[in-house]
């Protein structure tokens, strides 16, 4: 007897937890004339959605907001394979450098034998130095525009020549490896 008590409270805390949870949900909408949907926080943008849409807050992180909306679209536009819908994982690698002479260098040694990741660990300014220039596995609209034209022209394998890119106002001297 005293089990089915403790299962019957058990069952209704359970039951006013899922309401609460439920309740707990607020609908915003997008005040901004557009805004990019995102896999994650700074990720991959995969689409995006337009001024007064109504969406269901779910989670905040900082300034970012993971929300949950419905809406209606053309069943032959969908799949239910991730990577057919967001395309191949790519990865390359990156040598940064501040002066465009210190990238020359860099490029002539390139191209007497020295290994990329070899250079990007003793010469390259940016954040991955340390492991070759790796900048991992990433898709279409992860990195900044330039980053991506020069790594999408190249070939697996391929080597970049010097790619000039500014970010924050400042200039910087770039090549690109492109892995996968």
């Amino acid at each position: 007897m005293k089990k089915v008590i403790w299962l019957t409270i058990l069952s209704c805390l359970v039951i006013l937890f899922s309401i609460s949870v439920s309740y707990s949900q607020k609908t915003i909408f997008l005040k901004a004339d557009k805004e990019n949907l995102r896999l994650s926080p700074q990720g991959t943008v995969i689409g995006q959605i337009s001024k007064g849409t109504e969406m269901i807050e779910l989670e905040r992180q900082g300034k970012w907001v993971k929300v949950a909306f419905s809406a209606w679209i053309w069943a032959a536009s969908t799949t239910e394979a991730k990577d057919e819908a967001l395309g191949p994982k790519n990865r390359a690698s990156i040598i940064m450098l501040e002066f465009r002479q210190d990238a020359e260098d860099v490029l002539n040694q390139l191209k007497a034998g020295k290994t990329f990741e070899e250079m990007a660990q003793l010469k390259s300014i940016h954040p991955t130095a340390p492991k070759g220039g790796d900048l991992g596995f990433f898709r279409k609209g992860d990195f900044n525009e330039k980053f991506e034209t020069a790594i999408f022209a190249l070939q697996a394998n391929q080597v970049s020549g010097i790619v000039e890119i500014t970010l924050e106002n400042k200039t910087y001297f770039c090549i690109f490896k492109r892995v996968q």
